[in-house]
């Protein structure tokens, strides 16, 4: 009974596991077993065929295993082919499962995600109809894959197309802010103390530009201008700046002017949003270089990416970019290659006769004045024994160490090679209690290195070499043991070439020690003493040989020619200044015996009278300037 029970339970957690829409059944099945012989379910043929139009039941387990390992192969290779985007196959294994199993819900979800990739290749070919055609059809290619992607966020295709679309939008966005007029003919002014207005309204049926004051602009405004054969907005540019104003491009044929104050900064000038993300460089050092150097007030850095983000105008962006590069270069690397030698010399002999210097009376009982008229040769005892010594000892130690460290430019690197000494100390408090302080100091080889990169290739290295060994153990009047501790440190710097060698040695130390013991008397005659004393002599000594090896393995890299210096503007409006920033070649053009102002690469203008083909508005009659 108990073995039809346990095979009846394997097949009913077989057929919960591949058919679990048919729970009722199962529950019916159940409930039937609870109520009659499990022996005569299984014997009556005519119980199984109750269930048979619901439930074929397998025969037996192996029959189950194998049904259950073509559909698992079936469904991997059917998913497999939609995340190849081979729809067609895909469905093909999908329509195999429900041949096996009509109610699987793998192979239901995989035939709804094959009907969504169909209708999203579609959209997505819809979209590229209709990429470039005009700013509506965009918006609408745009719109079809934003659908997508929330429905399927791992569209490759999806993602690629809305990723450039946005990207050529933000281009055009930010070309938009770059407006230039299209009047591109040399302009030459000459007004004194005239007012502002009818300097622009001259200008303005010169060129055709369309002209804006600003409501806050002064009307009594007046202005002296002379300049020959620049651009028109170079000019605009010199008028507003010299009277505290400032101009706005609104398209190619438009400029307003308004005032330089912050609140007519904020309503007129565009801004834009840029995310610097950097690799080597601390964003906090930067956005402080960032500050000082250009100005920048709206500024936020990001320590866990790192990143900085910057909100100013469109030609700021291009200064701070360049000024992040500059600062943005990987930490130059050296490898120091170290070999750390200590040789210690001992030279000791031990030479003479041992005299027993020690007579002691032997009692078990314990000694008494009585005891002592009874003592004969019997009962003393004579130390140390009677002995000749003639011994010598010589030893050689070598201590080697070859550390190889890799550091960053600027970074301090340390080495210990030994023990960790515990010092114990002792604490009474007020009530009596005695606390132990357990102390631990570091002997043996300690070593600490920073190196620092030049551009020229060499390295400067800050080195600092400790070698320490305990000596004798100190008892204080405590109790405590304390243990002495020989040092010997230097601290040097040095400059070395990239794959130099320097040795550093002569840190010696020699000690020459001579004991002697003797008969007090019989020690001391010359000659004969010798019979009667222990003479000892220990001679040590030690030198620490230090070679230290830089092998550059990054160098240090310079910024690019183009880094190191470019045009930023006025130190107000670093980036802000002129639309055309000229190089120092330019500039020293302007100043050129034989070249006129604003006409680099051209020959000096002529003295005669020429007909001008530009805009040329000179001073009035009897306004003509002696200058």
């Amino acid at each position: 009974m108990n073995t039809l029970n346990l095979k009846l339970e394997t097949i009913m957690n077989k057929i919960v596991y591949y058919f679990s829409k048919l729970l009722i059944v199962v529950s019916v099945i159940a409930f039937a077993l609870s109520g009659c012989n499990t022996a005569d379910l299984f014997t009556k043929k005519d119980d199984v065929t109750d269930y048979s139009d619901v439930l074929a039941v397998p025969e037996n387990i192996e029959e189950l295993k194998q049904k259950g390992k073509v559909l698992q192969g079936l469904t991997i290779e059917a998913d497999a082919a939609l995340n190849n985007d081979d729809f067609d196959s895909a469905e093909q294994l999908y329509n195999r499962i429900f041949d096996l199993d009509l109610n699987n819900l793998r192979a239901k979800e995989g035939m709804r995600r094959v009907a969504i990739f169909r209708q999203h290749e579609a959209t997505i070919e819809q979209a590229q109809g209709l990429i470039g055609r005009s700013e509506q059809d965009d918006e609408k290619a745009a719109t079809l894959l934003r659908e997508v992607l929330v429905e399927d966020p791992e569209n490759i295709e999806a993602a690629s197309l809305y990723r450039a679309m946005v990207v050529r939008e933000d281009e055009k966005r930010i070309e938009g802010l770059h407006k230039r007029l299209k009047y591109t003919n040399p302009v030459s002014l000459e007004f004194r103390d005239t007012q502002l207005k009818i300097i622009i309204e001259a200008l303005a049926k010169g060129t055709g530009v369309n002209f804006i004051l600003d409501k806050d602009v002064k009307s009594n405004l007046k202005a002296s201008l002379f300049i020959q054969n620049v651009s028109l907005e170079d000019a605009i540019d010199v008028l507003v700046q010299s009277n505290q104003l400032k101009k706005k491009v609104l398209n190619e044929n438009s400029v307003i002017i308004y005032p330089d104050t912050p609140l007519k900064t904020r309503q007129y000038q565009d801004l834009i949003i840029r995310s610097f993300f950097l690799e080597y460089a601390d964003p906090e050092t930067v956005s402080k270089l960032l500050k000082s150097m250009l100005g920048i007030r709206q500024i936020q850095t990001d320590d866990r990416l790192p990143m900085i983000m910057i909100k100013d105008v469109p030609e700021v962006m291009v200064l701070a970019e360049k000024l992040i590069k500059s600062q943005d270069l990987p930490e130059p690397e050296v490898m120091l290659e170290m070999e750390i030698l200590e040789i210690r010399r001992t030279e000791s002999t031990d030479k003479g006769v041992t005299w027993p210097t020690r007579l002691t009376v032997i009692s078990s009982d314990g000694l008494t004045l009585e005891a002592l008229k009874n003592v004969n040769s019997g009962d003393i005892s004579v130390s140390p024994n009677p002995s000749i010594i003639f011994e010598g000892q010589d030893s050689n130690v070598n201590l080697l160490a070859n550390p190889r460290i890799r550091v960053k430019n600027g970074e301090s690197a340390k080495i210990h090679i030994g023990d960790r000494v515990p010092v114990i100390t002792s604490n009474v408090s007020s009530n009596g209690v005695i606390s132990d302080n357990v102390q631990y100091i570091d002997t043996g080889l300690k070593l600490e290195v920073q190196p620092t990169i030049s551009m020229s290739g060499d390295v400067t290295i800050k080195l600092t070499l400790e070698v320490s060994s305990v000596g004798e153990i100190v008892t204080t009047i405590t109790g405590a043991s304390v243990p002495q501790i020989g040092t010997r440190s230097t601290s040097t710097e040095l400059r070395l070439k990239d794959g130099e060698t320097q040795i550093l040695a002569g840190l010696i130390s020699d000690a020459d020690r001579e004991t002697v013991n003797k008969i007090p008397g019989l020690g001391d005659i010359p000659i004969l003493g010798r019979f009667f004393s222990t003479h000892s002599n220990e001679k040590v000594k030690t030198e620490l040989v230090l070679s230290i090896t830089p092998h550059i393995i990054r160098p240090r890299k310079s910024p690019d020619a183009a880094l190191a210096e470019y045009w930023t503007g006025t130190e107000l409006n670093a980036g802000r200044g002129f639309t055309q920033p000229r190089t120092r070649e330019e500039i020293s053009k302007l100043f050129k015996a034989g070249v006129a102002p604003g006409s680099a690469n051209k020959p000096a203008v002529s003295k005669e009278p020429a007909a001008p083909q530009g805009l040329n508005i000179q001073l009035p009659p009897g306004l003509a300037s002696e200058f």
